[in-house]
């Protein structure tokens, strides 16, 4: 059994963002983190204070192993993929830094055994805030 929660603040809501970022994170929790024990949790929340959004995505499936977590973070930090496999990671963090510069955060925290945590930061922005050019590739 799959078992999902998602729980987003009304405030969050109100703002624009990149259009299905969450979507490659979602997968690959349960493509690599949940459909490998063939059950689990999978939890997205979105959260919001006066500048920032702040979403998680979190399953309790088989996590990452240190070497290969290792990897996806120098990918994000580098902005490369070398045969990694960390594609979707970075596919978020690209889209994200062609909206926000460097203004947004993407964590990923893991163990074997115990799932894994991904953090994303990003500006609170209204559609008064956003121009009429980034709006349309925006939600």
């Amino acid at each position: 059994d799959l078992d999902v929660t998602i729980r987003m603040d009304p405030g969050v809501l109100d703002c624009c963002s990149v259009k299905l970022f969450l979507q490659p994170i979602v997968e690959n929790a349960v493509i690599h983190g949940l459909l490998e024990v063939c059950s689990g949790h999978l939890e997205i929340v979105g959260t919001r204070d006066a500048q920032r959004l702040f979403f998680v995505v979190e399953d309790d499936g088989t996590g990452i192993e240190p070497e290969k977590l290792a990897d996806i973070r120098k990918a994000l930090a580098d902005g490369t993929v070398e045969g990694n496999g960390s594609f979707g990671f970075l596919s978020v963090s690209r889209r994200l830094r062609l909206f926000f510069t460097d203004d947004f955060d993407l964590d990923v925290t893991s163990a074997p055994g115990e799932g894994t945590r991904v953090c994303i930061q990003t500006p609170a922005l209204t559609e008064d805030q956003v121009s009429a050019a980034l709006r349309s590739r925006m939600i």
